[in-house]
């Protein structure tokens, strides 16, 4: 994200899209080979074949093409990068930044809650498993187009009505999952939805960042908006699973999920213009 903050500008919300739509590209490939994973080598050697075969890859990217505009390694380039920006002391009193990083944290924790029991919400609702592994799958298509559309329109209109649109209609596809049971068309309908706006938080979150906070000191700033993140992504699938511990069913986080969703996007909208750095 550094590296895209440090070489993009005009073309900065697109360029944040293709990258972070490598994440969707794995939702989308992943539940279907994992599904094949187990019922070929076991549950045990799968996790061995997932993170040697995905590490190895993105230590070996990592170290020879991870660049700022192609001209040298990013710790050489991010020495000369422009000092436009907010202190930390600034950046801790921001309100933009407060509303940024709550806006994303909540974001993060009801769809990293739902994309880890996924397969357990749809099969709760009569989906096979199998089935419901390829649906999971084309929702990680749909976040493709999700993060590439959201990156175009990020880059032409108000960033704040654009990531506050998107977030609002993630909570449709909490809400269309609610019940006992429901069709296949509507699964389906839920998923595309779910896949094509929950994806964006990040996304999101980091261009507002960018805008916000400017590049003096975007590592620490982005640091702090990255740990609300992973914090996120431990505690929304535990709140998954205690709803349906004691509720019997994931009714209780697909409501909190839907009400956590439109609060983000209030949060978005009510965040003010960003300063113009380079004319500052």
């Amino acid at each position: 994200t550094t590296a895209i903050a440090a070489t993009f500008r005009s073309a900065r919300g697109l360029a944040l899209g293709i990258t972070l739509s490598g994440t969707a590209a794995a939702q989308a490939i992943v539940p279907p080979l994992v599904t094949w994973l187990i019922d070929t080598v076991g549950w045990r050697s799968t996790y061995v074949w997932l993170g040697c075969g995905w590490g190895s890859l993105t230590m070996l990217l990592s170290i020879f093409f991870l660049r700022v505009e192609h001209s040298g390694p990013m710790h050489e380039q991010t020495r000369n990068a422009p000092t436009y920006g907010l202190t930390r002391t600034e950046a801790l009193r921001n309100s933009a930044l407060h509303r940024i990083g709550l806006a994303t944290f909540i974001m993060i924790t009801v769809t990293i809650g739902l994309l880890i029991h996924k397969i357990a919400i749809l099969t709760a609702i009569g989906v096979s498993p199998i089935r419901a592994a390829w649906i999971v799958s084309l929702s990680g298509l749909a976040g493709i187009a999700g993060k590439l559309v959201t990156g175009f329109l990020l880059d032409r209109y108000s960033p704040t009505w654009t990531g506050g649109i998107t977030l609002a209609v993630t909570a449709v596809g909490f809400l269309l999952l609610l019940g006992d049971t429901q069709s296949e068309g509507i699964v389906i309908l839920a998923m595309v939805i779910l896949g094509y706006a929950a994806g964006t938080a990040l996304q999101v979150g980091s261009y507002l960042t960018i805008q916000h906070a400017g590049m003096r000191n975007f590592g620490s700033i982005y640091g702090v908006l990255t740990s609300l993140v992973a914090m996120g992504s431990g505690i929304g699938p535990l709140l998954a699973g205690i709803s349906f511990d004691l509720a019997g069913n994931y009714t209780p986080f697909l409501m909190a999920g839907a009400v956590g969703s439109l609060i983000s996007s209030l949060l978005i909208w009510s965040i003010p213009p960003s300063p113009d750095w380079q004319s500052e």
